[in-house]
């Protein structure tokens, strides 16, 4: 490549991180627009996803004073070590580093995951030494997912995972096209333990740098075969390690959830039925969860809908069935040309097994969906390979992987895939507990900032840090549906959801000091017969101290 051709691919990439940079600050804005709002007046309290309550306040009180000095958690639970809720601290790094350099308020964790995923996007780009023309496509399908937008509008971690998936794509891509360093391949395993600590499900994405490395010794003919051994110990060294970390985090840094969180009926048939039993129970769950997940699909398109699950289990069916098509083809197709003595696809193989790689973690997720996680918030995860696919698809089919010998006519899939993507959300885009948002007018803002204001006054932090003479109870259940005021409550405190009847069957029993009810609820009569204080309240909530 001359000087000239190399400073025209160096403009060009330029130009396509400043595009692929751009897509993740225009899109939530016209989100907004086309929401009937604005950002500026987005109002992350009113929020229909209660999940943010916890991410939001956690994050705050790690900002405040290293963790929260109340108890995250469910029914009074608690983590054995320090103070957060069900899910892995790990989760909240991204806010965390966020509020330490720019401080943390209510639009705070939006701009941060627009940013994350941004930086992430450019990162792609120049790593990738990414063309106009897969900028195009990845820039279509991102317009096109409509949940893509909605999600950097959050206070839920999926849009870390998205910048985290992005990440580890650039760097395997590298791998592919430039030699793989030791320095390279350091990082993509340092990004496969943080994203598996993260969601374990991603534990496969291992199986990457591992190629990479025996890759590389294999080029070294001179380099002993018995050095083959080195990668598989080392990576089945970290796979152990990660696992390992992750069991204890989540054995002694998260409080035990309403429900299990993990389902372990299926290995526990094996060991109480035997092997026969084991795995008519094992395919038979299977069978009732892709039952179930069929109905959700179902479900998506009737008009009653509530959950937009079912959307994204679809489109995450689709976008493997179509990686999973396209490699059987190039694989006949090389064995083929193999055949008939052509050459000129060899270069194929790093694609294919990367391409093969990321289908076995998607097929992997899923079954460990359908046998461990409850269905319903497992379709979120679903995007975070969604995502994954979407930056890959421009170079498992275009450019690359035809190697530029002997071009396969395959251009088209991923603007068909792309459009059916953006008909898909503009069928059943319109579901509104999954992308309505929520916004707020200076009424609303001043009502919060007095109820914050009163409440700073008159909430005490004790010093026994973390207890429970700062923690919030957190009341859910039929008179009890509000949860926005709780964003209210001062930093550093805890906040533990415990539902009505709880309450009520174990009053006497409560160990928390604070709680909200509703105003005007049987609950908040039984409160004040049995003399507790009332600190501060609003039209959707009064805060009490039990004792």
């Amino acid at each position: 490549m001359n000087y000239q051709s190399s400073k025209s691919k160096k403009v060009e990439t330029t130009i396509c991180a400043i595009v692929l940079g751009c897509i993740p600050l225009i899109l939530p804005f016209l989100y907004c627009l086309i929401d009937g709002g604005s950002f500026r007046t987005l109002f992350l309290p009113d929020s229909g996803w209660n999940d943010e309550l916890m991410y939001y306040k956690m994050t705050e009180a790690i900002l405040d004073r290293g963790y929260p000095a109340g108890f995250y958690g469910f029914n009074e639970s608690h983590a054995k070590m320090l103070s957060f809720a069900s899910w892995s601290p790990l989760l909240l790094l991204q806010w965390i580093l966020y509020g330490k350099l720019f401080g943390w308020g209510l639009i705070s964790p939006f701009i941060s995951n627009i940013v994350a995923v941004s930086l992430a996007l450019v990162f792609f780009a120049f790593f990738t030494e990414i063309d106009k023309q897969k900028t195009i496509i990845i820039v279509l399908f991102l317009v096109a997912l409509k949940p893509f937008p909605r999600y950097l509008l959050s206070c839920i971690p999926e849009p870390e995972m998205f910048a985290l998936m992005i990440v580890y794509a650039a760097l395997c891509i590298r791998g592919i096209k430039k030699k793989s360093t030791a320095a390279l391949l350091s990082v993509i395993y340092m990004c496969v333990c943080l994203m598996t600590c993260m969601r374990p499900y991603l534990i496969v994405l291992f199986l990457m740098p591992l190629y990479l490395w025996t890759n590389n010794i294999k080029r070294k003919r001179e380099i002993k075969k018995s050095l083959f051994f080195v990668p598989i110990i080392v990576t089945s060294g970290l796979i152990t390690a990660t696992s390992v970390l992750y069991v204890f985090i989540s054995k002694n840094f998260t409080a035990e959830y309403t429900e299990e969180l993990f389902y372990t009926d299926w290995i526990r048939s094996f060991i109480n039925g035997g092997p026969i039993y084991g795995f008519t129970y094992f395919f038979g769950k299977i069978y009732t969860s892709m039952y179930a997940v069929y109905n959700m699909i179902v479900e998506a398109f009737s008009e009653k809908t509530f959950y937009a699950a079912g959307l994204y289990y679809l489109l995450f069916l689709v976008f493997t069935a179509v990686l999973a098509g396209h490699m059987v083809y190039q694989i006949v197709r090389y064995k083929y040309d193999r055949s008939k003595g052509k050459e000129g696809f060899e270069c194929m193989k790093p694609w294919l097994f990367f391409e093969g790689i990321y289908i076995i973690s998607m097929i992997a997720f899923i079954l460990a969906d359908l046998l461990m996680y409850r269905i319903e918030p497992g379709g979120r995860h679903t995007l975070i390979f969604i995502v994954g696919a979407i930056v890959l698809f421009p170079f498992f089919i275009e450019g690359e992987m035809q190697c530029k010998k002997n071009q396969i006519p395959l251009k088209g899939i991923p603007f068909i895939l792309a459009g059916l993507t953006l008909i898909l959300f503009l069928l059943k885009g319109n579901i509104p507990y999954e992308y309505k948002l929520s916004y707020a007018d200076n009424k609303r803002i001043e009502e919060m900032s007095l109820l914050k204001a009163e409440l700073s006054d008159k909430m005490v932090l004790s010093t026994d840090i973390p207890s429970f003479d700062n923690t919030v109870i957190w009341t859910f259940g039929k008179d009890n549906t509000c949860y926005s005021e709780y964003y209210a409550i001062p930093a550093s405190y805890g906040i533990n959801l415990v539902y009505e009847d709880i309450v009520y069957n174990n009053f006497e029993n409560l160990q928390s000091r604070y709680i909200g009810v509703a105003p005007g609820c049987e609950l908040e009569k039984i409160l004040m017969k049995k003399g507790a204080v009332f600190l501060a309240g609003d039209r959707n909530i009064n805060i009490y101290k039990l004792h």
